[in-house]
């Protein structure tokens, strides 16, 4: 059963048809913008109000304007406070390194106890030396270049004939690679123990120099000149940037080396043996008749590397990568972890190479 109240609904809609059908809907920007309209109706009729209203967004403006000033000048203050505390920091470096030279001179010139003659052990070398590691935590990588350089020219850090021991020195970071296309002139030097973590040696000739116990982790020696009478003996060589040198019989047997860059290295004669290689990269690197025994060589990059007579027995060769490496006539017998499938496909040469097994590759 219907109710009256549905059955008048009904009625009226019959009758007068749905009040909402045939009504024009107001647009949504209309209804929003309705209330501004009458807002602005209401001050436009009042002189006052329209004055007040534009004195407060003039001085809204204006407010902007003296923060965006203000701003500015901040940015500019701190620039220039910047460059000030930066000029400051120069000038305070210059001096003492100056004043580290002129006592040094000093030292020299002594007519009773010149340091030039002293030995190691004698109380002048002693203060030279506490100077000279004193200054090098204080002084920038450029500025430290001409701290070394002048010890090397007044003969202070001459392998064999050093008074001035520098084991322990900061050379972290020096800038002692090539400069205006002028090598760093360093051979002989006497480097045992310093730190030149992440150092530029870049080009430098350092043929015969002392580095034994050096840390070089990090450092540049691209292209850098290393004779076989340079000492290396546990020179920490991680990430250490050695591309391209050309050297003959390199000791640096028993060096960690892990990620070290050797691309296109001349290492003919090396001495590699129980060397830490992992994830180092060899590519394009000539190891002809080099010494890699016992070495860890795992994960390295040996593509396009030239191993024709090197030895490789017992060493660690597992994830090496062998693309296009010429390896015939090396020797990988009793070699860890080979996989001689990989190193057949990706090797470029393998004739008369012993395998991991003992057997010569035809």
């Amino acid at each position: 059963m219907h109710s009256a109240s549905g059955f008048n609904k009904r009625k009226l809609r019959s009758q007068y048809g749905n009040p909402l059908i045939g009504r024009e809907q107001q647009p949504l920007s209309q209804k929003k913008s309705g209330w501004l309209a009458k807002i602005w109706s209401s001050i436009k009729g009042n002189a006052g109000l329209v004055g007040a209203l534009a004195a407060l967004i003039s001085a809204l403006l204006a407010l902007a304007g003296v923060l965006y000033a203000q701003y500015v000048n901040t940015n500019i203050a701190r620039e220039g406070q910047a460059h000030q505390q930066e000029l400051e920091e120069q000038r305070s470096q210059e001096t003492q390194l100056q004043t580290y030279l002129n006592d040094m001179g000093g030292l020299l010139l002594d007519s009773n106890n010149p340091l030039g003659k002293a030995g190691s052990e004698d109380n002048v070398s002693a203060l030279a030396r506490a100077k000279t590691l004193a200054i090098l935590e204080r002084l920038d990588p450029e500025r430290k270049r001409t701290l070394l350089q002048f010890l090397f020219e007044a003969n202070l850090i001459t392998k064999g004939k050093s008074p001035l021991n520098l084991e322990g020195a900061n050379l972290n970071y020096a800038k002692l690679g090539s400069y205006d296309s002028i090598p760093s002139y360093l051979p002989e030097a006497a480097l045992s123990g310093v730190s030149l973590y992440h150092a530029d040696l870049s080009g430098a000739i350092l043929s015969g120099a002392d580095l034994t116990r050096s840390y070089l982790e990090g450092a540049n020696l691209s292209g850098a000149t290393l004779d076989d009478n340079i000492e290396m003996d546990q020179a920490f060589l991680d990430y250490a940037n050695l591309s391209g040198i050309k050297t003959m019989r390199l000791d640096l047997s028993q060096n960690s080396l892990s990620r070290a860059n050797l691309n296109n290295a001349e290492l003919h004669n090396a001495n590699l043996n129980g060397a830490d290689l992992e994830y180092a990269d060899l590519s394009g690197a000539a190891l002809f008749d080099a010494d890699l025994r016992n070495a860890k060589i795992k994960g390295a990059n040996l593509s396009g590397a030239y191993l024709r007579g090197a030895d490789l027995s017992n060493a660690d060769l597992s994830d090496v990568d062998w693309s296009n490496a010429q390896v015939g006539g090396a020797d990988l017998e009793f070699a860890k972890q080979v996989d001689v499938e990989k190193l057949e496909v990706e090797a470029g040469s393998l004739k008369g190479t012993t395998m991991s097994d003992g057997a010569i590759h035809d």
